[in-house]
């Protein structure tokens, strides 16, 4: 009887780069001949970042720069400062909503916690049900290049 289980560690390096390569070539597929965008993004503002076309084909680069009216404190009142953020917030997520409208997936990064309260906000608005989208952290200082980067890692996963 012989043993799926690799023997040595050679054969568990090259079962391991088997696995990774079948997982890649299956996320490839998964986007193949979707519209795809990236998003990177935090409460000040965000980066779209997609192909002309709005495919997985083609270079991918920062189509646009949304900023975000957060502005901390406006008064003296707590609940005026809340209900103002709120207002603005809201504003700032039916924006980045409008952007990713028309895909078939979105990837969006970010630091701190401001993608996850934006997939939350989608959710609970029920916009964009086709989308689907994926959350991750990223750093907070990146250059266009490596917004660029990450999200064509994502979802070219060469």
């Amino acid at each position: 009887m012989t043993s799926i289980i690799p023997n040595t560690e050679s054969d568990q390096s090259n079962t391991l780069q088997f696995l990774l390569n079948l997982f890649k070539q299956n996320l490839n597929s998964m986007y193949q001949n979707k519209k795809v965008i990236g998003l990177w993004m935090d409460h000040e503002g965000a980066y779209v970042i997609n192909t002309p076309d709005n495919t997985n084909v083609g270079d991918f680069e920062v189509i646009t720069k949304i900023k975000s009216n957060l502005h901390g404190s406006f008064g003296s009142s707590q609940d005026a400062n809340s209900n103002k953020i709120s207002t603005e917030l809201h504003q700032y997520f039916k924006q980045l909503s409008r952007e990713l409208n028309g895909n078939d997936f979105a990837y969006v990064i970010g630091p701190g916690k401001a993608q996850e309260e934006f997939r939350n906000f989608v959710k609970k608005e029920g916009a964009l049900k086709d989308l689907k989208m994926e959350v991750d952290t990223a750093e907070a200082h990146m250059t266009n290049n490596q917004m660029v980067a990450k999200v064509r890692t994502h979802f070219r996963s060469e």
